[in-house]
């Protein structure tokens, strides 16, 4: 009789904010290299035709994970083939992240997060070939799918607009 064994991941709480500067386009694993566009695929594992809803960036076993804009952390653990995973809720621009394939997270549900802050680490878990940052993006209103490279050279322009409402609402 044999046994399957699921790894869920390890919770490693680390308070960490790493300074982001605003003009800079980033990636959860820092300035990232693509290894995977988003969009249809030969999925490496199947072999099939597949649709990647995010991008993969390579990086290595526990390199730091980081949260792009504030927002407050939806869920967190295992999400299947993605592996173990962290999805945050950012208010602007109304989106979902979610950060999979991940070897330990850092945050829990209900956890605000700020720009920068490390809400993982790198791993090969779910459905992968090795260690890497799966990045998906979705819209909350409409729950499409937002290709990943572009929303992340928006990034600075939504932390401006943020930096600049915040310095409003203090006035």
């Amino acid at each position: 009789m044999g046994w399957l064994i699921i790894f869920y991941g390890y919770f490693c709480p680390v308070i960490q904010v790493s300074p982001m500067q605003d003009d800079i386009v980033y990636t959860p694993a820092g300035l990232g290299v693509v290894t995977s566009k988003a969009g249809f695929r030969i999925h490496p594992v199947t072999g099939r035709g597949d649709f990647h809803s995010g991008v993969d960036l390579a990086a290595n076993l526990n390199d730091r994970v980081y949260n792009l804009l504030d927002g407050i952390v939806t869920r967190v653990g295992w999400r299947g083939a993605l592996g173990v995973a962290v999805e945050v809720y950012h208010p602007y621009p109304n989106i979902r992240t979610i950060c999979g394939h991940l070897n330990a997270y850092s945050v829990m549900p209900g956890q605000w997060v700020k720009r920068g802050q490390v809400i993982g680490f790198a791993g090969s878990t779910g459905r992968s070939t090795g260690t890497h940052v799966h990045y998906t993006i979705i819209k909350e209103d409409t729950k499409q799918y937002i290709e990943p490279m572009s929303f992340l050279a928006k990034v600075p322009k939504y932390v401006g607009a943020l930096k600049t409402a915040r310095a409003r609402a203090a006035l």
